[in-house]
């Protein structure tokens, strides 16, 4: 069992290197956890105090409870003894560029921050990123041959899968993905629906066919710009981490858009 706590906490940063304004948004949620068989054995306590018997039932190892609902004052009294576990989702909204990060690589969590904050703030006018090609058939020609932007390079990994409704899929890690095997998926009628590669010697990535972005490193140059300021203030580190990072997002998300043909700003 769980008992959720969420808060939405805006703070604006004001990083004044690019005269950029964003809004640093956390969500979390205090999980409250208990055994099923504790949660019977309370049960079982509080009705033996109920109709006043002095011995408690014994409860076999095979005792199960019941579908009904949780009982709110054995809950009540359960809460303060419950394991207590927090998850914690992190993003950030940048206002001049238009976007929204949210750092999770799950739909539905992405999903609940936005709802959550659409909550706290009244309105929140966002949609998934949609651009006017669609980044499987792009992909794909990228890992054929295809032309490919400057600024990206290819690594090792990738994902293909049969158009069918339930076609196959085939993935590749730590592969040369121009030997003849991937071509002949491609030819076969396979597409790439995901696809690791750097951006401009600065982040390396997995991108998907939505758009999602995982595991995204930043690579030496990013790095060793941020290493190069020196502080032993947390606060102090965590701005000038933000800072980087969301000036090389910043430049990032554009591209990315760019690489698809653009941003389809055409109703949904």
């Amino acid at each position: 069992m769980r008992q959720n706590a969420c808060s939405c906490v805006l703070a604006v940063h004001d990083h004044g290197q690019a005269d950029i304004e964003h809004a640093i948004i956390q969500r979390y949620i205090e999980y409250r956890v208990w055994l099923l068989s504790a949660y019977g054995f309370v049960c079982q306590l509080h009705t033996v105090r109920a109709e006043g018997v002095t011995q408690l039932p014994r409860i076999g190892p095979g005792a199960t409870l019941s579908d009904g609902p949780m009982d709110d004052e054995v809950m009540q009294d359960m809460l303060p003894r419950a394991f207590s576990h927090m998850r914690r989702t992190h993003g950030y909204i940048d206002p001049k560029g238009g976007w929204l990060v949210v750092d999770s690589a799950s739909a539905r969590k992405t999903e609940d921050f936005v709802a959550l904050l659409r909550q706290a703030l009244g309105s929140l006018p966002v949609v998934p990123l949609a651009t006017r090609e669609r980044p499987g058939v792009v992909m794909t020609q990228w890992v054929s041959g295809g032309d490919m932007p400057s600024t990206v390079t290819l690594e090792s990994e990738c994902e293909l899968r049969s158009p069918e409704e339930d076609g196959g899929i085939v993935r590749c890690r730590r592969h040369d993905l121009e030997v003849p095997e991937i071509q002949n998926h491609i030819e076969a009628g396979k597409e790439v629906i995901k696809l690791a590669f750097t951006w401009n010697d600065r982040l390396s990535l997995v991108l998907d066919e939505t758009l999602a972005v995982k595991r995204l490193r930043f690579l030496d140059l990013v790095q060793e710009a941020a290493a190069e300021v020196e502080t032993n203030e947390a606060a102090e580190r965590f701005d000038i981490d933000f800072s980087i990072m969301s000036l090389e997002l910043a430049a990032f998300l554009p591209a990315l858009a760019g690489m698809f043909g653009g941003e389809n700003l055409s109703p949904q």
